[in-house]
């Protein structure tokens, strides 16, 4: 994806790096002995996070991983301007293809266009929205680190990345605005909970406590940056929770991908998930397994 321009900056020294990669992502965690300046390779067509951390060790490998404030790169499509990182810093990265983003947004959001070139190109670790980004892939990286079966965990992993892509979107998509015309910290902070637990009970007043908001003024953020109410957007994101478990072969029946996408109602998934996918869910199943 990225690697150092030797034409740009002095040998980049020792490289540690480790890659943890799967179907729809590249989670890195690197550290360049000297400093180095980063530039595209290719024409890709992946997003490229790249953010600062610290390290806290124990002797039996990383007890947690701390995102460093400051502002930090989030490069896109068709963008090649060069990326410098400091020696001797530990800097986690995350690779998402454009087309998850553009199907994320194409669903939910009210004005989508092309995210390639909506989404701001930095984005500042010191605003606690844009921090959520740096710790769901800190997440991610520990439960790696912890668990060599995360990688393979298909439902653990989507509901980051859905966290991760919801926040990109909402949040630094606007970057380059004033700040009055920035989306609310409330509809960031509410979406990454939704994506932590989707799999349980949530009300509207666990929504309004994470917010920290009025559930009215809430309401009228989600309606205007998401084009729905909390509520409707949880319902909508479990379904497209559903049908990525079931097209991915990750559930081994609908009900275990309805309950693991917190839908307890059986008869009324099937029947929400035909209306909004054209299909019942287990025609979704039986064309990923081939039955």
């Amino acid at each position: 994806m990225l690697e150092p321009d030797q034409g740009l900056t002095r040998p980049a020294g020792r490289v540690r790096a480790s890659v943890c990669e799967g179907d729809a992502y590249k989670l890195f965690h690197y550290r360049y002995g000297d400093d180095v300046v980063l530039t595209s390779t290719e024409a890709t067509d992946f997003f490229w996070v790249s953010i600062p951390c610290s390290l806290r060790r124990q002797a039996d490998g990383w007890a947690r991983i701390d995102v460093v404030d400051g502002e930090s790169r989030l490069a896109a499509p068709g963008r090649e301007d060069p990326m410098r990182v400091a020696g001797g810093q530990d800097r986690l990265g995350l690779a998402l293809p454009h087309q998850r983003l553009q199907d994320f947004a194409d669903n939910v959001l009210q004005d989508p266009s092309d995210v390639a070139h909506g989404v701001g190109e930095t984005f500042d670790l010191r605003v606690p929205s844009h921090r959520a980004i740096g710790w769901l892939i800190a997440q991610m990286v520990e439960e790696d680190a912890a668990d060599a079966d995360f990688v393979t965990d298909q439902s653990r992993v989507e509901a980051y990345l859905d966290a991760i892509v919801a926040t990109i979107l909402i949040q630094c998509r606007r970057s380059s605005e004033p700040p009055a015309q920035q989306a609310p910290r409330d509809v960031a902070l509410v979406t990454a909970y939704m994506v932590a637990h989707l799999d349980e009970p949530i009300r509207l007043r666990d929504l309004v406590a994470v917010a920290q908001v009025s559930a009215r003024t809430l309401s009228a953020h989600f309606t205007a940056e998401i084009g729905m109410a909390p509520m409707a957007y949880l319902s909508d994101l479990r379904l497209r929770h559903a049908r990525a478990l079931l097209e991915g072969g990750a559930a081994a029946s609908v009900t275990a991908a309805a309950l693991a996408s917190g839908l307890t109602h059986l008869g009324r998934f099937s029947q929400r998930y035909a209306a909004r996918f054209g299909e019942v869910p287990s025609a979704t199943l039986a064309r990923a397994t081939g039955h």
